[in-house]
């Protein structure tokens, strides 16, 4: 499934999200950085760096209203495990030495590339990191106060409400995050159409910003593509997915997260599992021969 899965199309700002959801030092140099063109960040070490080029092709503005002017030219160090970190953030859909377009819509740096590019990097992989090792409670940033060195605390204010705001933690069905939907709305009313898992999960983001929400399904039961029959005869129980219910790849997965927060059990789909096509009204069973050399290629062709 998409990791865009559930957001809501309108987004608020990160003001915003700071307000609705508020629940450093480390003074190590742990290397210098150059900045680069491409918006990439190589951790080479440089003898110098020219603040002037902080402005030089900038793309993105930073909200003078509620971040803190915080820059540094010297990189942070909040633990040894920078690299693990990362590919935790990369199974989320985070590059490991870039931004996402989105991040740099809302101007979560000054400056593309370079040292606080860099910095910032390291504290959203660690947030993403620190949520996923216990996907069942509510992250805060207050966490990150002792680990997060003071002068990047601007920073880590545009990390976390980024990443709060646009459901990269701290979203799915745990009691903990339930417990923070407002009980009364104060941003008006949406009406959502359809019970699908991505419209749930808008619903669910709305009404964490405070909105009241209407939910609108045309069928009996909620999932919408996503559902599972089971079928019972005599002592034995079997299921047939009729939806998309396989998961391909569950790190950083949404609903591997939500499987964790429920604590359901994943069945492993075999390479070679039993496949029957539709020919007419008839269901044939089609060996894994004729897969390998016929449909699979097809498939390919067509993704």
């Amino acid at each position: 499934m998409n990791r865009r899965r559930g957001r809501s199309g309108s987004k608020p700002s990160l003001d915003e999200v700071s307000s609705d959801f508020q629940g450093n030092t480390n003074e190590e140099q742990c290397a210098l950085v150059s900045s680069s063109s491409s918006g990439k960040v190589s951790k080479t070490q440089v003898k110098s760096f020219d603040s002037a080029n902080r402005n030089v092709n900038s793309k993105v503005v930073r909200s003078r209203k509620s971040r803190k002017e915080v820059v540094s030219d010297e990189a942070i160090c909040i633990n040894k495990e920078s690299n693990s970190e990362a590919l935790v953030a990369l199974t989320a859909g985070f590059s490991s030495d870039s931004l996402k377009d989105e991040e740099i819509e809302v101007g979560v740096v000054s400056v593309v590339g370079g040292i606080e590019q860099y910095n910032y990097i390291l504290i959203r992989n660690h947030i993403i990191t620190k949520w996923h090792e216990n996907v069942s409670i509510w992250v805060t940033k207050d966490m990150f106060v002792d680990v997060i060195p003071e002068r990047c605390s601007g920073l880590l204010d545009f990390a976390y409400n980024y990443l709060l705001s646009y459901e990269y933690v701290n979203f799915g069905v745990a009691l903990a995050i339930k417990d923070k939907i407002p009980t009364r709305s104060s941003k008006g009313r949406v009406i959502v159409i359809g019970a699908g898992l991505a419209r749930l999960a808008a619903a669910r983001q709305l009404m964490l910003f405070g909105f009241e929400v209407i939910v609108l399904e045309g069928r009996k039961r909620v999932g919408g593509r996503v559902y599972t029959k089971k079928m019972e005869g005599g002592n034995k129980v079997a299921a047939a997915d009729l939806g998309g219910s396989v998961l391909t790849g569950t790190l950083g997965n949404p609903l591997g997260l939500l499987a964790r927060q429920l604590s359901y059990t994943l069945h492993t789909v075999r390479d070679q599992c039993p496949l029957y096509g539709m020919l007419a009204n008839f269901i044939h069973f089609i060996p894994y021969e004729v897969y390998t050399t016929i449909v699979k290629p097809t498939d390919q062709v067509d993704s």
